[in-house]
């Protein structure tokens, strides 16, 4: 049997199947590829005699057509790792950095923090997640976390129209909806909080959160992850240290410009 092996947040994991299959999900899942000659596949994934494709895993299965299925495994497998990261704290949401710092974009599907962690590369901030913030609470950083970015029409018009496709790996790339960035920021000190949604045909508006606020916002954004009764610490320490913002924009391209003038402002504040 074919195999693939990865190694995600530090986790590793190996999965069986078809030829197809497997590129197709080496291509998503690239930066986590590794060696291993022994490890055993978690998970199986192959076309069956109707010509469906099939998602097999100890506690799951599931068929459909090609792309979805892959991008099921991909979903898995990914979810697997991060559960077994419980010493991370796990946010819902999206983070870019520069030599500033790093700006957490905490916020539900549909927000915007994806189209918006892309635009601030026209700004010069180089992305450290699209979905899962992880934060080491101990070192006090956003650690990168390089999967590939689920996309649709509207991200990807936005991309074309800032000029940033050259920083992208884009669908043709990689398959369709997905695209990933060509560099990522380093481990990074949190800065700034910022809450995005999404709003056309209406102006930019931030506003300032309190304390309480923040708290809120940044424990709604939590992802399960084991419960480690540390992370509750770190949610206090940024709401303590951060300053944070509601943000609510028409124009990826205004937002990111409002987001890099509060890091200018936050660094400037910092001495």
């Amino acid at each position: 049997m074919l195999r693939t092996a990865f190694r995600v947040v530090g986790c590793p994991v190996a999965v069986g199947g078809s030829s197809d299959c497997l590129a197709l999900l080496g291509r998503l899942l690239a930066p986590f590829a590794a060696r291993s000659a022994t490890l055993a596949p978690v998970a199986h994934v192959g076309r069956r005699s109707d010509g469906l494709y099939v998602l097999e895993t100890p506690g799951h299965c599931s068929w459909g057509d090609f792309l979805t299925v892959i991008g099921e495994c991909e979903w898995w497998l990914v979810g697997r790792c991060l559960a077994a990261r419980d010493d991370l704290l796990q946010l819902h949401g999206g983070a870019a950095a520069d030599r500033r710092g790093a700006v957490l974009l905490p916020g539900v599907s549909g927000s915007g923090k994806t189209t918006l962690t892309l635009a601030l590369l026209a700004r010069g901030l180089l992305p450290l997640a699209d979905d899962a913030i992880l934060i080491d609470g101990a070192q006090g950083v956003v650690l990168p976390f390089a999967r590939s970015f689920h996309v649709d029409g509207g991200t990807l018009s936005v991309v074309e129209r800032l000029g940033i496709t050259r920083h992208l790996l884009l669908p043709d790339d990689l398959a369709p909806g997905y695209c990933r960035p060509r560099r990522w920021a380093p481990p990074s000190a949190p800065r700034l909080i910022v809450q995005p949604t999404y709003r056309p045909g209406q102006p930019l508006q931030l506003e300032r959160l309190r304390p309480a606020q923040t708290w809120m916002v940044l424990a709604g954004a939590r992802l399960a992850s084991g419960g480690a009764p540390d992370h509750f610490a770190t949610v206090a320490r940024l709401t303590e240290e951060l300053a944070a913002y509601r943000l609510w924009y028409p124009d990826a391209a205004a937002a990111a410009a409002a987001i890099d003038a509060l890091l200018a402002e936050e660094g400037a504040a910092r001495g």
